[in-house]
């Protein structure tokens, strides 16, 4: 699994093109917004540490891409 985060989707092209060069496909691809709630649960495990404030803000500041690769 990888995840293209909001600082830089604007870049899935270049990204998605490295990829395929690295000799990876993707398997499944999906765009969304985290919402605080959702974020909370995929993050949950850092709910308690001193960054989790400034995670929550980047992360669900705009889109993600998660995408499944394989080999």
């Amino acid at each position: 699994f990888a995840m293209i985060k909001p600082d830089a989707y604007v870049n899935i092209g270049k990204i998605i093109d490295a990829i395929y060069l690295n000799g990876f496909k993707i398997k499944r691809l999906k765009m969304s917004k985290f919402t605080n709630q959702s974020m909370g649960v995929f993050y949950g495990e850092h709910k308690d540490r001193p960054f989790f404030p400034n995670l929550q803000k980047f992360i669900t500041s705009d889109v993600v891409v998660g995408m499944e690769l394989v080999a």
